[in-house]
This record gives structure tokens, sequence and C-alpha cells, in this order.
């Protein structure tokens, strides 16, 4: 290329450009050169401050260059009054990021240089007039902070891709969040500001910075601003939550107004905690991919789980809060956190709580360990679930008793890939009488039943089709195989007289409690303490070996035959046509 046009007359200025143009050394790097000022058509004032004017202007010759976001073309100059001129291009109003703070001014231009090319998911971050906002008006507000609704004229640029080009999304809703007398700390404005990503896959994006011109305050125009809980620390664990999001299927943890919540019925009760069931009206933050962004879903039932006290030491409830997953898929969701303003107490806003910490980190620790779509949802169910419900049977420690789930378990739907529930599902009610006093013994009772209903620790008949011939071959006296090392003689005999193919031969519901009942008497610190020596002895040899071979069990691998259902159905279509048997068995 002949860069005979750079002659500037200026000895720097020359120097500079050639030092320029000899560090390009790839296609899409820009020629920077001098311009002569005959070269500019059609010129037009476009804005101004105190030390710049700017212009828009057609390039006659125009430049040598690999269009980029924001690129600095050439120098040129003003014969008649010797101002020199930075030619850049023209995707947006350069006038919208003089803010006349120097450093302010910096960090919208660095943050604008680094849009190297057309990277569609960057945010185009700028400087933006006050003028430009329509329908201010307040949402919410604390000592630093007053946040505004409000429509953008303009509204954000975006790449638009079938034209190639940026546009702007016109009266675009926005959030106003407004600082108070942050003219005195920029340092502190901008460290703020480098908080938030830029790109648009976040759930935040800060489109640019603004300035009150009656209050001189500093103002961020963002997408979202849903926290304001009056506590600085609060405020900070919620945004920094909120800036993490990166997928769609984070949870949108926030702050929710205690006016949010309808219907809030006491559920549970111990010293620290109180319990309610709930009506959150707008509901939690999801992505809509239909339409392409965030909204409610409103009328959802929640959770109440409100901390006595709370107020007296906000870094136990942001310990407590962090602990929850923050994907929409986990079981267990923290939706929020909210606040009852009578008695100053916080609360967590919850997909579910059974108001006991012990028993909510052993159903969350059961949920984790779910790594297959086979294997049981073990949950916390409100009392206010069941319906019809009627006593069967008494014996020993418990009562059982015959209800109905109203929503039902969670199965795994192989078709839409989701977990839907299988309502009014009829089911048996073991209570364990006083066992609100001895939380691990309880523990350690349900701790007895495996995620998967199998002693193997592997789903029962997963090598072949769940069909008429397997509905069949359980007719004949097919079984599940039982790994006898894992399990103690007793507890294996008895499964066995469970399953037994004569009816008269198996246990009924009381047997079966009474017999796991006389199988121990009190847990110890790691094991049972029983009466019967043999009993003992089985059940710590089938401990012993299960801890040693924990990991193997843990990690043992079996491809599931892709017939093998282990969710609720009908078994009508299997049995109906199965061979009437005569009565032998009776069963």
């Amino acid at each position: 290329t002949n860069f005979t046009n750079w002659t500037s007359g200026n000895e720097k200025i020359n120097s500079f450009i050639q030092e320029r143009q000899l560090k390009i050394n790839k296609y899409d790097d820009t020629v920077l050169e001098w311009i002569p000022y005959n070269q500019f058509n059609e010129i037009k004032k476009t804005g101004n401050t105190d030390l710049i004017t700017v212009y828009s202007a057609i390039w006659k010759d125009g430049p040598l260059y690999k269009e980029a976001f924001q690129a600095l073309y050439g120098i040129s100059q003003n014969p008649d009054t010797g101002d020199y001129i930075f030619v850049q291009n023209y995707i947006i109003n350069l006038v919208n990021w003089i803010s006349e703070n120097e450093k302010i001014d910096d960090i919208i231009h660095k943050r604008q240089l680094r849009i190297n090319g057309y990277y569609y998911n960057d945010i185009v971050f700028e400087w933006i007039s006050y003028n430009q906002f329509n329908e201010i008006k307040e949402t919410s507000k604390n000592d630093f902070i007053t946040v505004y609704s409000a429509i953008w004229k303009d509204g954000p640029l975006f790449y638009d891709k079938h034209y190639e080009n940026y546009a702007r999304d016109l009266n675009k809703e926005i959030v106003l969040k407004c600082f108070h007398n942050s003219q005195e700390s920029i340092d502190s404005l901008i460290n703020e500001a480098n908080k938030y990503l830029r790109k648009n896959e976040g759930f935040h994006a800060l489109y640019g910075i603004s300035q009150n011109p009656d209050t001189g305050d500093y103002i961020f125009v963002q997408n979202n601003h849903l926290w304001t809980s009056g506590n600085e620390k609060i405020n900070d664990f919620i945004q920094k939550r909120q800036l993490k999001i990166k997928n769609y299927d984070d949870t949108v943890l926030e702050w929710i107004p205690y006016n949010q919540l309808n219907e809030i019925k006491e559920t549970g009760k111990n010293g620290l905690i109180t319990v309610y069931s709930a009506i959150w009206k707008n509901g939690p933050l999801h992505y809509n991919f239909t339409c392409n962004k965030y909204t409610r879903d409103s009328n959802k039932e929640v959770a109440l789980k409100c901390l006595h006290n709370s107020q007296e030491s906000v870094d136990s409830l942001i310990n407590k809060a962090e602990k929850y997953p923050t994907k929409h898929k986990a079981f267990q969701v923290l939706y929020g956190i909210s606040q009852n303003p009578d008695t100053g107490d916080y609360i967590l806003v919850l997909i579910w709580t059974s108001g006991n910490d012990k028993v909510d980190d052993f159903i969350q620790e059961r949920q984790l360990k779910i790594n297959d779509y086979n294997d049981v949802v073990f949950e916390w169910i409100p009392y206010s679930q069941f319906d019809n419900i009627k006593e069967i049977g008494k014996g020993g420690f418990s009562t059982v008793y015959s209800a109905e789930w109203k929503n039902g378990p969670l199965e795994y739907d192989v078709d839409i890939e989701i977990y839907n529930r299988n309502p009014n599902r009829v089911i048996a009610l073991r209570y364990l009488h006083n066992s609100q006093s001895i939380t691990d013994k309880f523990l350690n009772e349900v701790k007895e039943y495996s995620i998967n209903k199998s002693t193997t620790g592997r789903q029962p008949f997963g090598n072949r089709a769940h069909d008429y011939g397997l509905a069949l071959d359980i007719c004949k006296g097919i079984r599940p195989e039982i790994s006898e090392p894992e399990a103690p003689r007793y507890y294996t005999d008895l499964m066995k007289k469970c399953w037994d193919l004569d009816k008269n031969n198996r246990s009924n519901i009381l047997e079966v409690d009474e017999s796991i009942t006389s199988f121990h008497e009190l847990y110890g610190e790691d094991f049972f303490t029983v009466e019967n020596e043999e009993i003992e002895i089985q059940f710590r040899e089938a401990e012993e070996y299960r801890r040693a071979n924990l990991s193997s069990t843990e990690n043992y691998q079996i491809v599931t035959h892709p017939q093998a259902i282990y969710r609720f159905r009908l078994l009508n279509p299997f049995t109906e046509d199965l061979p009437k048997y005569d009565d032998d068995y009776n069963s």
C-alpha cells in the first residue's frame, strides 16, 4: 500500500503514524493514517463539550481496514482552526461517551475498545445522557441507592445479524440504579462497574453510566435490579450470586419483599426456626426460551424458613444461604431471602424445608447422590400433602397408616427429559413415636433404606426388559439378586419372606415393623447395640463389609437395559394376559 497520505506537517504525529503502520502484521489490523481534511464531505455537528466537538462526515476514499466496533482510522486537521481531529468509525454517536469525567470516560473507552470485532454477545458499554430517559418511576430505596424503572428512548446497541450492523433496541425498559453522592467517590463507582460481566450472557447487563443533572449522582443503566434489603452484607451476597449467573439454568437469588408472600401458614416449629408454607405472588425468575427473556412463575408455592433473631447474626444467615445449590434442576432451591417486618427475623424462601437442619442436610445429601434417572428422589413432604389417612396397624415404636399423596413422587420422564410427579399416589406412612427428640436415631433408621431399593446397590432386574416376560417370570418365582455379604442374614430372610410365592408365608406390615424393631433397641455412636448377640454379629459383619467395599460399590457401573423402566405405571397391559393359575400357592 502507498502510505504517502501520511504527511501531517508535524514530526511527532508523523512518527506516531509511521510507528503504528510498521506494526501491522495481520490483515485485520487497522491501518492508521494521516487523512487530508479535504477528504471529508457532508460534515455535520452532532455534539460537543467544553473540550471536544463531534461531527459526522463522509470520508471519500474510506479506510484501509477490516471493520471493528471501535476503530481509530487516522488523524486529520481543520485548516481553518488548526484543531487536530480523530477520525473514527461512526457506530455510535461518540459524544455519548463523553461524561466530562476523565476516569469514567477512560473506563467507557477501554470497555468499547475491547470489542475488537463483531462478537455479537458483547455489551456495548456507553455514556448515556440523562435526557434519554422517560417515564422515570422510583421502585425501591435505601440509604445508599435509589432504584427507578425507566424507558431509554434510543435503547442499547446490539448487533443485527440480518443487516450485519449495529442497531438500537428503541424504547427499552431499563432500570436506573442511582448511587447517592457517588460523584465524591468515582473509584468506588468504577470498581462496582467492573463487577459486571461484559457479555450479554449474564443475568445482569450493565449498559452504561449516566448522571442526574440535578443531584450530580451517577447512575448505572442496567437490565435488571432485584435487591434492596436494607442490609449491606445481604445486598452484597445477593448481588455476587446474581453476577455469577452465566447459564439459563442458574437460580436467580433475590431479595423478596415480605408483602409478596400470601397465604402464610405455620407448618412446623422448634426453638430456633419456624417453618411456613406460602404463595409467592410474583414467583421466581426463570429463563423463557420461547420469548428469549426472563419471566416469572407466578403464584408459586414455597416454604419459608424463619430464623429467629437472625437479624443479630447476618453472617450466620449468609453462611446458611451459601450451602444451597445454584441450579434450578437441583431438588432443593433457595429462591431468595426475605424479612418479617414485625419481628425483624430473616427468612429463607425455599422450594422445601423440614425446619430441622439435620433433616434438611440429610435429605440434600441423599439428593446430591442421585446419578441415575431411575434413582428414588428422596424429599421432604409436607404433612398437608396427605389425604385419606387411615390407621392400618400399630406396634412397638411406630404406627402405620395408609394415605394418598396428593402431588405424588417425582419421576423422570425420559421423553421430555424432565422430572414430573405421579399424583394421588397411595402410600404408607410409618409414624415413629417421639422421633422429633431423637433426630440422629431417626436418620440412622432412614439410612437403612437404599436410594434404589436394592441391597446390591444396583437396580433390580436392570439387565432385562420390564415387559410381559418379566411379569410372568416374577409370577413363577424369580426375584431380584441379593448380595448376601452386604446385608445381615436376618434382614435378607425377612426380605425373602415378604416376597414369598405363597402369600400365606408373607409378613404383613405390622410383622415387618415388629421384626425390624426387634433387630435393635437403640443405636450406638456408629452402629447398633442389640440384645441378641447373633443378630449383632450379623449386622456388624455386614457393616464392615459395606465400609470395606464402599468405593467399589459407588463406582460400580452397569449398563441398564433400555426397556428397564423404574417409574410408577399401570401393569394391566402386562398382567391382564397372564395365565390364570390355580391357587396352589395361595398367591
